[in-house]
């Protein structure tokens, strides 16, 4: 989960760089190009069919429709809002998650877990610094991709023991290709070489992000791991210092130390 919390931020930071430039539709496709011949790769590297089991095929189109809706909302945020606003919001998901893991798989969510949950957000307010200026219409859009990706999540859980990984993976990537080739006809422009590294790596971050996500959630309950999202935000300063001048300040290190507590609340809950 922390691999894909980190691989999630490289490709957030790349949408971001990119969004003069590129459509959204056009940063999807690429996105989901890339997904489509990776995923299939490695299914077939691991002798597996890409025909999912008859009594899942409702959990998987579930699981690629709010997979989808949450991309859409993630991309569109990152363009359209202060990426502190936008991140502050997608990291509302953990929430959600905690709640659909109760709904869709009756897991229990015990007090430690909710309280490693609510230090971990307490960090990422510190980290991001949010300007709280959300009155535009995609503030609903980044929170809308909070609920998604925690009902896709939750899915993906549901899934654990019944479907292989890989599979629900390719699944979503060729479903979500397929359906945005027609959104991205209209506004389709020439990249450049420059436009052409980018989606490159928005695609190979968002492969990676996807691989290392869909293996967590069959891994362990998803109330537990979904904390580990956070981690992704330790990245940030470092990116923003790199890529966009910003020197990190205290709360930088003080939200660290929240989400690294969080973390470890949450371990110990495993433990018991």
């Amino acid at each position: 989960m922390i691999l894909a919390s980190v691989s999630f931020a490289l490709m957030s930071l790349v949408v971001r760089l990119s969004g003069g430039e590129i459509p959204l539709f056009e940063q999807l496709l690429s996105r989901n190009f890339f997904m489509v011949i990776l995923s299939y790769i490695w299914l077939k590297q691991a002798g597996l069919s890409i025909i999912p089991e008859k009594s899942n095929m409702m959990d998987v189109f579930f699981r690629c429709l709010f997979g989808y809706l949450g991309t859409i909302a993630v991309f569109y945020a990152n363009r359209n809002m202060l990426l502190a606003d936008a991140q502050i919001l997608q990291k509302l998901s953990p929430f959600f998650v905690a709640l659909f893991a109760w709904l869709l798989s009756r897991e229990n969510v015990r007090r430690r877990t909710i309280v490693g949950m609510l230090l971990a957000f307490v960090g990422a307010l510190f980290v991001i610094g949010p300007s709280g200026n959300f009155r535009n219409i995609a503030t609903l859009v980044g929170l809308s991709s909070a609920i998604f990706s925690a009902l896709a999540y939750s899915f993906i859980h549901r899934l654990s023991g019944r479907e292989h990984p890989l599979r629900i993976i390719f699944l979503f990537s060729l479903t979500s290709f397929f359906v945005t080739i027609p959104l991205s006809v209209g506004d389709f422009v020439i990249p450049s070489v420059r436009d052409i590294g980018m989606l490159f790596l928005i695609g190979l971050f968002a492969s990676g992000g996807q691989y290392f996500m869909t293996s967590a959630y069959h891994q362990a309950p998803a109330a537990q791991i979904a904390i580990f999202d956070y981690t992704g935000l330790l990245l940030s300063p470092l990116l923003g210092f790199l890529f966009l001048s910003e020197l990190p300040g205290w709360t930088t290190f003080v939200g660290a130390f929240f989400i690294i507590l969080g973390g470890w609340v949450s371990i110990e809950k495993q433990r018991v």
